[in-house]
């Protein structure tokens, strides 16, 4: 029995003593001694192109939803978001608007979404994403909206839609050199 354990000792140590590292000579590098991954003589290669924006969120209203589909705006209605495909080597801003005030029905989708914007004939005169985050947005119309609801949900659509776009912060609106909700309110 005695010659069996010390058998099974014997073959512990061994094991261990395989299981330990090697002693080895070579320095280990440091930042003076730098090793490159890429193989001599071979051009590193350059990064990942990002891929390309293709769709933009456009901002329509669930009437009486309370904020149960999206944020809650207007009277008791959400901003929802309709995804749109767009052109990758145009801007996002731009083509958010473009396509929100080109939409000409008065309901889009299904369950149907409202579209009070339609109603104001705007036009994109210009839409710039500034440095800040800012995007300055120049609108053009002749137009109106009747009710209180209305026009708050005309103004949150056209808000939502333009803050959805990538890198905008804040907003700065006008229709006809006129703020935003000055316009839309009739002032």
């Amino acid at each position: 029995m005695r010659k069996i354990a010390r058998l099974m000792l014997l073959t512990l140590l061994l094991t261990l003593a395989a299981c330990r590292p090697a002693a080895v000579d070579a320095p280990l590098p440091t930042a003076t001694q730098p090793r490159s991954i890429f193989p001599r003589n071979q051009p590193t290669p350059e990064p990942p192109t990002p891929t390309p924006l293709t769709r933009i969120r456009v901002f329509f209203i669930a009437g009486g939803d309370n904020g149960k589909h999206g944020k809650l705006v207007g009277c008791k209605d959400s901003a929802v978001p309709v995804e749109w495909e767009i052109d990758p080597n145009k801007t996002p801003l731009v083509q958010a608007l473009e396509q929100l005030l080109s939409y000409e029905e008065q309901f889009v989708g299904s369950p149907r979404l409202y579209h009070p914007v339609y109603a104001l004939k705007l036009k994109l005169e210009s839409a710039e994403l500034d440095a800040d985050g800012v995007a300055h947005v120049r609108l053009s119309g002749s137009g109106s909206i009747s009710g209180s609801c209305d026009r708050l949900r005309a103004q949150a659509q056209i808000e939502e839609t333009i803050l959805a776009a990538p890198g905008v912060k804040s907003l700065d609106v006008t229709v006809n050199d006129t703020p935003l909700a000055d316009f839309i309110a009739g002032k």
